[in-house]
């Protein structure tokens, strides 16, 4: 069963900012051979289907839902001033 965007609740998604940027920090792109871009891309794909936002079992245009999903957590990141969400934002951005 797949979940709404509408069912994340902000604090999710402010938790999920919080742990993105700690990952931007944390991380050494570089030593591991791979671009901000490219990590952030499969982090937000984990995170989508780690929500429950993918079904397999439900058509649904994803790539709209997945616009949704990054438009929506920028807007809770800012709103909520997340410390170095500029640095993670053009990184998770499709």
């Amino acid at each position: 069963m797949s979940r709404n965007l509408d069912n994340v609740s902000d604090d999710e998604l402010v938790s999920l900012a919080l742990n993105l940027v700690n990952f931007y920090h944390f991380t050494f792109f570089s030593e591991r051979d791979c671009d901000e871009k490219t990590a952030f891309s499969f982090i937000r794909d984990f995170i989508f289907i780690l929500l429950g936002l993918h079904n397999e079992n439900e058509p649904v245009d994803e790539t709209d839902l997945m616009h949704e999903f990054v438009s929506r957590l920028n807007t809770v990141a800012e709103a909520n001033n997340i410390k170095d969400w500029q640095f993670v934002k053009p990184c998770i951005e499709l």
